[in-house]
């Protein structure tokens, strides 16, 4: 839950820096961060960056489980 450029980055920073995606990744949890929801944003590149394209939408979470993320032109789809 704690995967996004806004909190503990995706883990392999030199792969996605590579691209110009200016991740900082945290070696750490993040106390007190909020809960993903359904219809949340996860910024995969600074907003700046490709046109604003470089996020997904939270589609679903399985708690402790999964968290199922899409882009944002699939966010009003049902997954079954």
């Amino acid at each position: 839950m704690q995967v996004g450029r806004d909190r503990g980055g995706f883990y392999s920073a030199w792969l996605e820096n590579l691209i110009g995606a200016d991740i900082h990744n945290v070696d750490r949890l993040i106390p007190d961060l909020p809960d993903r929801r359904p219809g949340d944003t996860v910024w995969m590149a600074p907003p700046e960056r490709f046109g604003g394209m470089g996020r997904m939408t939270v589609a679903a979470i399985i708690p402790d489980r999964a968290m199922v993320l899409v882009p944002p032109t699939d966010a009003d789809r049902r997954i079954s």
